[in-house]
């Protein structure tokens, strides 16, 4: 997020990454809304931006303490006016006068340095790791040369990769030159010594055997054409999630379980709860995984649910807030049945009663 809106420039009348709700009437000021809390450097922080396609409506950030919160800064837009008012702390440089209606003044305070900002600003460019459903590995050139150039985090990948029973003793990085298609070519305006592009291709190394079970040598495979989609998922997250954890990065992980076998999903869960291994990243993940609602596994204040409402609005809630989650002895193993029994919400209503009869009209004449 804060990249997009950091990279306006100086375009004042660059639209905004901007998707409203479309399944409802917007609100009066038409605006969507963020709001983050983050913990850098001893500091906790709240940053909150409104805004719409057009302009920032709303952003503020406040330094929250146990006494009292700092408002650092407020930027609040007046329609009526057509003016922005701010409200800056003695300890926040000036900067209005710079501040386009389309840039975030947070980015501006980075753009000078301002400390506080920079923290901010770096967690989300540096910090913040967002994983897709795209798992083809030709795609993560730039987690792959980390492979290159570091060969522990090479061998941690490949011992995290055996340990979650994928016979995978190494992996082999090959640099490869395709050249640019001219109409590709034409559309960059790239100049005469950028006909090609460099990628990486990763090649998965087995051992080899003998009839009587001996190891004769090893055997190379070129991941992208013979390895399933869960095992290139697991050599992606398996990257991402040693940095992860070296850094202290938060990650964020969607259809987390999707290729993956339920005894994996669990190992990688675990791994993520041990203090042996994380001291200080944060997971986030979702699952449509029943299983995985295990307290042997997450704590109740780990496991969240969304709720869709009549109206298609999502409602994200915790267990935590339920008494029969929080009472519950350790010796329960799982949430599961309680889940499905639609205790905590966030459970399809089916109608099964349509298997009676030819819903479907069949059978009907045209």
């Amino acid at each position: 997020m804060i990249g997009n809106f950091a990279t306006r420039g100086n375009k004042v009348n660059a639209k905004l990454p901007y998707q409203p709700f479309k399944m409802q009437e917007n609100s009066k000021d038409d605006s969507t809304e963020f709001e983050v809390i983050l913990h850098i450097d001893h500091k906790l922080y709240k940053y909150t931006v409104s805004y719409n396609e057009n302009q920032i409506i709303y952003e503020s950030l406040t330094i929250l303490k146990k006494s009292k919160d700092e408002l650092y800064f407020v930027r609040e837009y007046d329609q009526e006016e057509d003016a922005f008012h701010y409200n800056l702390s003695d300890n926040v440089n000036d900067f209005r006068d710079l501040t386009k209606k389309n840039i975030l003044y947070l980015s501006i305070l980075n753009q000078f340095n301002d400390t506080n900002a920079m923290r901010i600003v770096d967690w989300f460019m540096e910090s913040l790791q967002i994983v897709g459903t795209d798992y083809e590995l030709r795609y993560y050139g730039h987690l792959l040369d980390r492979l290159n150039d570091d060969e522990t985090l090479k061998d941690n990948v490949v011992r995290l990769l055996r340990v979650a029973d994928y016979n995978i003793v190494d992996l082999e990085l090959k640099k490869k030159r395709q050249k640019i298609p001219t109409f590709v070519k034409d559309m960059l305006d790239s100049d005469e010594d950028g006909n090609y592009f460099e990628y990486t291709d990763v090649f998965t190394v087995y051992n080899k055997y003998g009839e009587d079970g001996e190891i004769l040598g090893t055997v190379s495979l070129h991941a992208d054409s013979y390895e399933s989609r869960g095992t290139k998922k697991m050599i992606i997250i398996a990257i991402i999630l040693l940095d992860a954890l070296q850094y202290g990065k938060t990650l964020l992980m969607d259809e987390f379980d999707s290729a993956f076998h339920l005894a994996i999903s669990k190992f990688l869960m675990k791994l993520f709860n041990t203090k042996l291994y994380n001291q200080g990243s944060q997971f986030i993940l979702n699952t449509h995984e029943v299983s995985l609602l295990d307290n042997n596994i997450l704590r109740v204040d780990q496991i969240w649910f969304i709720d869709k409402d009549k109206d298609n609005q999502s409602e994200l809630y915790s267990l935590y807030d339920f008494n029969d989650a929080t009472d519950k002895p350790r010796s329960d193993v799982t949430y599961a049945n309680d889940y499905l029994k639609g205790k905590f919400g966030a459970y399809p209503v089916i109608n099964n009663h349509v298997l009676d009869y030819d819903f479907l009209r069949r059978n009907e004449e045209n």
